[in-house]
């Protein structure tokens, strides 16, 4: 599990979330991220388009015990370097993977080389790792074409590949082992006392919203009156743009993510969307409008931004394919921590998509 990011909207790893071994719980009265065992999930494949997506077991089976024990000398040797990695400090974390590449095992040495863009020592150890045939074909693909943008080139790879990844593929005992100590590492460095993290007065305004296991609202008329209005959805609307304006320009450095208190989270805009859905009101129609307008500005921050927007906007093309990235940062899940892959990713565009359907970090204007 990630104990850094709890609050956050990814994955990854989410992201992580943001990248860590998180799985999220996207639902009304829940928190946002549960933990799980050392994956990132967007939602079961057959999730309803106005339904939001939730924890699946892709295993079919409670999670067994990992046999795989970090060997005492890597661990230490490798805190440096994926220290250096968690502050974004790329001279550091080269110097760092220099001295201890030599005892790190192959699937940490090819995911450090992808984000170091050593491609081709990443081809000596690809082979070696645990990755299943299918993966390795892909990255493998990705090393020969030495991009000099990671995300970019696997946006078009899986473009390319609509079969893969193959959802409820395991993440290997020894992939998992370190992506635990990758986040083990990170939380000494973001949250060493595992502070909760703060919440700004517009997310508690929203909190104010009643919400049961599966719906929320109606809102309250005392509450109406203070929520339900332009000023209050121009600030939402405003505060947001922010949030993701601070993300896009940061996600490589969990401490700055961290550190940063959002003005409206991913889950508190969602329960207030379906809220307002349940709100019999004379002018639902319009915040519903203003909130498909907010929800355009935020498909490109993370997988999950992406899949909340894309249930607001009712776009089951987009959501489909929301679903498809989280499964891939799923199972590539030391990649995707190392890499932080996800802050570019959640921006690709599937082939053939029309350009008022996925993100690309320019919203047009919506009608309020």
């Amino acid at each position: 599990m990630s104990r850094i990011f709890k609050t956050s909207s990814i994955l990854v790893v989410r992201i992580m979330a943001f990248g860590l071994a998180t799985s999220v719980l996207v639902n009304c009265g829940g928190p946002e991220t549960k933990p799980t065992s050392s994956v990132l999930s967007v939602g079961p494949t057959n999730q309803k388009v106005n339904e939001p997506p939730t924890i699946e077991n892709t295993q079919g089976e409670p999670p067994k015990k990992s046999t795989y024990v970090i060997d005492s000398v890597a661990a230490e040797k490798s805190k440096a370097l994926f220290e250096a990695i968690v502050k974004n400090d790329e001279k550091k974390a080269k110097l760092a993977y220099g001295r201890a590449v030599r005892v790190l095992p192959d699937i940490v040495q090819l995911a450090v080389d992808l984000r170091l863009k050593n491609y081709d020592h990443g081809a000596t150890v690809l082979e070696k790792t645990p990755l299943t045939n299918d993966q390795k074909a892909f990255w493998n693909g990705i090393i020969l074409k030495k991009p000099r943008n990671l995300e970019k080139a696997v946006c078009e790879a899986l473009g390319a590949n609509s079969a893969f990844p193959v959802a409820g593929e395991k993440v290997p005992d020894e992939e998992a082992e370190w992506l635990k100590h990758f986040d083990d590492v990170a939380t000494q460095i973001v949250n060493p006392n595992n502070t909760p993290k703060e919440r700004s007065e517009l997310t508690m305004s929203i909190d104010r919203v009643i919400c049961t296991d599966r719906e929320c609202g109606p809102i309250n008329d005392n509450l109406r009156d203070e929520i339900l209005t332009d000023k209050f959805f121009d600030n939402l609307h405003n505060m947001r743009r922010r949030d993701t304006r601070f993300y896009k320009a940061n996600y490589k450095s969990p401490l700055k993510i961290w550190q940063y208190v959002p003005y409206v989270s991913d889950m508190a805009l969602f329960k207030f969307y379906k809220a307002v859905k349940n709100t019999s009101y004379e002018k639902q129609n319009h915040f519903i409008r203003r909130f498909k307008g907010i929800a355009r500005d935020m498909r490109s921050e993370t997988i999950l931004s992406r899949s909340i927007a894309a249930i607001i906007l009712g776009d089951e093309q987009d959501l489909a394919l929301s679903k498809r990235l989280g499964n891939f940062l799923t199972t590539n899940s030391l990649i995707s921590a190392v890499t932080r892959i996800e802050g570019e990713l959640a921006s690709c565009q599937a082939p053939g998509a029309s350009s008022s359907q996925p993100p690309n970090g320019t919203a047009k204007p919506s009608s309020n």
